[in-house]
């Protein structure tokens, strides 16, 4: 078998031997090895060093690939493992007098007042102009210092100095000179500015101390040990029993302790340690006062734990000699024999010496019962079964306690007489197998490849689905079509216009969409939205009703056309008006003399002249009217009430033709008591009827000549021309 070796083939064979791990530890395995690699190598034999650039770990700087490592060559004004730290070029304060912004490679200097320079180390000169009227000038900073001539101070040493201002006199009275003071001193106090006190020491007062002199007096600060006035009193150190086991004797400032036995220190507080010498030899010692107790560590004895127990005393090596340690024994056992007391039997069969077969243990020796097939004394020779040459038509591999028999190809058999059937495992998976002599041909079934038929085609790989996704099957394949896409190739587009969706309008397809041209006056994206043609209000002087593509006028009176905005011309027609006269929206008839009146001139008025009276300054009213018309030559009278029957009557040539001073002029629509007029509105033409202002007591209603439309006024405080009519002698119907 591969990997092993040896008579028997029980070896495994070291594939490590030859060291093929370069860079690891090799492990053996069967006809194998495995090496685990060191950090920083790979491969198979650890052979390949890994690129610890690969991740490129220089930030900003050239990487150099080491073993499980790698260095960074940082680029100017970078540093750090991965040149990934600006180096702080204001480390090194460059800015002598600023602040410094640090920059890559750079820095930047903002320097404080009175500085320049890249470094902030240049100072600008601020002496330039002598500022300093009576000293010398020093240059600052932003500023100057002017150090004056005697006498003289100021920021510019130009005002003169009062030499008594600072009280140079401590105790004493200042008077001023020239650069210079005098003092006059009050009592006790001496010297130039009476800041000397006179020296009460000066005769050494204190014996065992430090004089402190005071005005006309002194004080004395005692050494240690003395006191009262003058320090010549020695303390009592003793007084408060400072030596806790022992006699006190005083000295100065001092004092000594004579200890009783076992204690020692300044004040024989502290006990002696009795164990200091290390009197326990091999063991822990107790301190006591003035003695000590030793506690043994085990296997000693005595005092000072210096006297070893002899362990062999009891005799415990059964089958052995004793040697004697510390709280230990060592037996060294007969031929045999083994354990702490060499009495256990050794067991000659542990090391199982027999490879192949049963062990039984004598004293010192064993025997060996070998399994078939094994021989020798420690059964470890295989017995050779093919030594009779039993395999008739191949090579004979010996077993144990058996033997195989390696058949030339495409044999079997226990003598090789047939043929092996390379198709009895059905190695084809998907397909017929024929059989061969060591080998075997599959025919393969639809959508399948392979030697073993065992690898479905790619049906897909010719990308079938022209606009989808394809998905392999077994000699086929399955198409999912991308929105707007139908058929087995996703190749045929699906026509959105098939349900008709442009309702009034005619339908373009698209890839899942389509587009609707609407017919003319329809509008939306189906179509079905009729366009408001009355919506820009085509309709000039009248109603507006919408259609489709269209919209027709329903025209208010007067007016014609498609948008009702042309005037109907009244005077077009036949009609008996002398002078017909064209309004918007209406007209107005100048009758022919003698023969029609009224706005239409069907009236034929006989014997009757109607006119107008201008009018006056005095206050018109219908009662005034009446009399100014009954005035008249020929006898008239107002016109009478303008009913439907005569209201044409009112509007004649006289109107027409004559130019109204006030603009107004009276008729006779004033209401009486008993009677209701309805006839007219404010504002309209004057052939309408009243609106119902009318129809309060003393309201009148007169036309405004400019365009004959009604006003309502109040007929005692109006002032209008006057109409009027002479008698009516008759009327016919004007044929």
């Amino acid at each position: 078998m591969p990997g092993f070796n040896g008579n028997n083939c029980q070896t495994n064979i070291d594939d490590c031997a030859a060291n093929p791990c370069v860079n690891g530890a090799c492990t053996d395995g069967v006809n194998s090895y495995t090496c685990t690699c060191t950090a920083g190598w790979q491969g198979t034999n650890c052979d390949s060093n890994i690129d610890d650039c690969a991740a490129n770990p220089c930030v900003n700087g050239a990487c150099t690939d080491g073993v499980n490592s790698y260095t960074c060559t940082c680029t100017a004004g970078w540093q750090g493992t991965n040149c990934d730290s600006n180096i702080d070029d204001c480390a090194a304060n460059p800015c002598v007098n600023g602040a410094c912004t640090d920059g890559v490679n750079s820095y930047t200097c903002t320097c404080t007042a009175g500085w320049q320079g890249t470094n902030c180390d240049s100072a600008i000169t601020n002496c330039a102009g002598n500022p300093c009227v009576n000293g010398a000038c020093t240059d600052g900073v932003n500023s100057y210092t002017c150090t004056c001539t005697a006498g003289w101070q100021g920021t510019n040493c130009d005002s003169n100095i009062n030499d008594c201002a600072a009280n140079p006199c401590v105790n004493g009275a200042c008077t001023d000179g020239v650069n210079s003071y005098t003092c006059t001193c009050t009592a006790g106090w001496q010297g130039t500015n009476c800041d000397s006190n006179i020296d009460d020491c000066a005769a050494n007062p204190c014996v065992n101390g430090a004089c402190t002199d005071g005005v006309n007096s002194y004080t004395c600060t005692c050494t240690a040990g003395w006191q009262g006035t003058n320090c010549d009193s020695n303390i009592d150190d003793c007084a408060a029993n400072p030596c806790v086991n022992g006699a006190c004797t005083d000295g100065v400032n001092s004092y000594t302790c004579t200890c009783t036995a076992g204690w020692q220190g300044t004040n024989c507080d502290s006990n002696i340690n009795d164990c200091s010498g290390n009197p326990c030899v091999n063991g822990a010692c107790t301190d006591g006062v003035n003695s000590y107790t030793c506690t043994c560590t085990a296997g000693w004895q005595g005092t000072n734990c210096d006297s070893n127990i002899d362990d062999c005393a009891a005799n415990p090596c059964m089958n052995g000699a004793c040697t004697d340690g510390v709280n230990s024994y060592t037996c060294t056992c007969t031929a045999g024999w083994q354990g702490t007391n060499c009495d256990s039997n050794i067991n000659d069969c542990s090391a199982n010496p027999c490879v192949n077969g049963a062990c039984t243990d004598g004293v010192n020796s064993y025997t060996c019962t070998c399994t078939a097939g094994w021989q020798g004394t420690n059964c470890d020779s295989n017995i050779d079964d093919c030594a009779a040459n039993p395999c008739v038509n191949g090579a004979c591999t010996d077993g144990v306690n058996s033997y195989t028999c390696t058949c030339t190809a495409g044999w079997q058999g226990t003598r090789l007489q047939f043929d092996i059937d390379d198709c009895a495992a059905n190695p084809c998976v998907n397909g017929a197998c024929t059989d061969g002599v060591n080998s075997y041909t599959c025919t393969c079934t639809a959508g399948w490849q392979g030697t073993n038929c065992d690898s479905n085609i790619d049906d897909c790989s010719g990308n079938p689905c022209v606009n989808g996704a394809c998905t392999d099957g077994v000699n086929s394949y399955t198409c999912t079509c991308t929105a707007g896409w139908q058929g087995t190739n996703c190749d045929s587009n699906i026509d959105d216009c098939a349900a008709n969706p442009c309702v009034n309008g005619a339908c373009t397809d698209g890839v899942n969409s389509y587009t609707c041209t609407c017919t003319a006056g329809w509008q939306g994206t189906n179509c079905d939205s009729n366009i408001d043609d009355c919506a820009a209000n085509p309709c000039v002087n009248g109603a507006c009703t919408d259609g489709v593509n269209s919209y027709t006028c329903t025209c208010t009176a007067g007016w014609q056309g498609t948008n009702c905005d042309q005037d109907i011309n009244e005077c077009s027609a036949t009609n008996n008006c002398a002078v017909c006269q064209n309004l918007v929206p209406s007209y107005f008839c100048v009758c022919e003399i003698s023969s029609y009146e009224g706005i239409l001139c069907t009236w034929a008025v006989i014997g009757t002249t109607t006119y107008r009276v201008p009018a006056t300054t005095t206050t018109t009213s219908r009662i005034a009217a009446i009399a100014i018309c009954a005035g008249l030559d020929e006898g008239g009278g107002f016109l009478g009430e303008p009913l439907a029957a005569n209201l044409p009557t009112i509007l004649t040539k006289v109107v027409a033709r004559s130019t109204f001073v006030s603009g107004f002029m009276w008729l006779n629509v004033v209401r009486q008591s008993g009677s209701t007029w309805v006839y007219g509105a404010t504002g309209t033409v004057a052939t309408t009827n009243f609106e119902f202002e009318a129809n309060v007591l003393d309201n009148c209603a007169v036309m405004r000549v400019s365009d004959f439309k009604w006003i309502i006024v109040s007929c005692t405080s109006f002032t209008a021309d006057i109409l009027c009519q002479r008698a009516i002698t008759g009327k016919v119907v004007s044929p």
